[in-house]
């Protein structure tokens, strides 16, 4: 395609007619359950999702007070969440194996690990052993360099000033002591305070989220 300008026009199109029809030939079986937030018709469901980013709490306390003891379902950009009430469906769901039910699948889809970390990240996640294992037996031993790290960083970044307010940015200070008390446990002193050691972790994390945020905008046919 010659024109740049066309094809953006084309995929500004085709986005819209492709959430349409996956909308409209859905599952029949999601169709059934009922939804909280807005309608549930093809593109206006994004409605609901844009009020469950801003009243996720109220959302699910109106599906649990309408729909106790049964099913209901609340949507998100990408994909619909169905939430289960009442001890019979919950218990139902905990005989399910986890072959069919999983929580590890669950929250590697929501945060779109495959895309943004790769395969090897979500099928061989050797993290999670290190952190259950190594790292919980350790937490005793590791808390005073914690400690120390946490004093360290408020004294350093919150300086108090007797009679005097003490202007920060919250959002920046916050991320600067959760990179310094976190790392602390994993590469130790000077490095966790190093200055740009910091700014490569606390921006890869922010980048993450904003990947994420990319992604579940995204429709699928363009994350395959």
């Amino acid at each position: 395609m010659d024109n740049p300008t066309l094809g953006i026009y084309v995929v500004a199109a085709i986005i819209p007619l492709f959430l349409f029809f996956r909308s409209l030939f859905g599952s029949s079986s999601l169709r059934s359950i009922p939804t909280v937030g807005g309608p549930s018709a093809p593109l206006l469901s994004y409605i609901g999702s844009y009020r469950f980013l801003h009243h996720a709490r109220a959302m699910l306390q109106e599906g649990y007070d309408k729909y106790k003891g049964g099913m209901f379902k609340i949507p998100l950009p990408d994909r619909w969440i169905v939430v289960v009430t009442g001890s019979r469906l919950v218990d139902d769901l905990q005989k399910f194996p986890d072959d069919h039910v999983s929580f590890l699948e669950a929250a590697a889809d929501l945060t779109h690990i495959n895309h943004i970390f790769g395969d090897e990240a979500h099928h061989n996640p050797l993290h999670l052993t290190v952190i259950r294992q190594q790292l919980t037996r350790q937490l005793v031993t590791l808390f005073p360099d914690v400690r120390d790290e946490i004093s360290t960083a408020f004294q350093e970044l919150i300086p108090a000033k007797e009679n005097e307010w003490t202007p920060i940015n919250a959002t920046s200070v916050i991320r600067q002591i959760v990179a310094r008390a976190s790392n602390r446990v994993f590469v130790g002193v000077p490095l966790c305070r190093d200055p740009g050691y910091l700014d490569l972790t606390v921006n890869f994390a922010v980048d993450v989220g904003k990947a994420r945020t990319v992604l579940t905008l995204s429709p699928f046919f363009l994350k395959s």
